[in-house]
């Protein structure tokens, strides 16, 4: 049952009460986290985990800690860790890493030059971005953006 029928079944309950009003349907909906115009949000572990990942997607570009995501979802960053490995499978920053090396191999795509696609990918050093993309491709990024334009 959803947050938003279990207040629906809650004030049917106390519909028969003097001193019921729709006061008490609002403030119900506030401590059940209830948004109406969103039924199907998730709380929880999960929800923490979706918000992460949302985060992660839209500021995959920025300098982003580990502490920062914490903060960002108001949980403690070892708990984060922890839950966020639990139900994906992966870090956090690993999490994030495979998101830049996704949108680096986009951009490299787009014709855009190794240096240029590392500032907007995330990574501060070029070199450091070269070796990773190296490391989880198997090619240098000059290398992928060539193979990838042959074909």
């Amino acid at each position: 049952i959803s947050p938003l029928e279990q207040v629906e079944v809650l004030s049917r309950i106390f519909e028969g009460h003097s001193d019921y009003d729709s006061r008490n349907i609002e403030i119900l909906k506030r401590i059940m986290l209830v948004d109406e115009n969103d039924s199907q949000k998730i709380y929880g572990k999960t929800g923490s985990v979706l918000q992460v990942k949302k985060y992660l997607e839209t500021h995959f570009m920025d300098n982003v800690s580990l502490q920062d995501v914490a903060e960002k979802v108001n949980l403690d960053k070892s708990y984060l860790g922890r839950v966020f490995r639990e139900e994906c499978g992966i870090t956090v920053m690993g999490y994030l890493k495979n998101i830049r090396i996704e949108k680096a191999k986009e951009l490299l795509l787009c014709g855009m030059g190794a240096s240029e696609v590392a500032m907007q990918t995330g990574f501060a050093d070029p070199a450091y971005f070269a070796k990773i993309f190296k490391q989880e491709m198997g090619i240098t990024p000059s290398r992928y953006r060539e193979y990838h334009h042959a074909e």
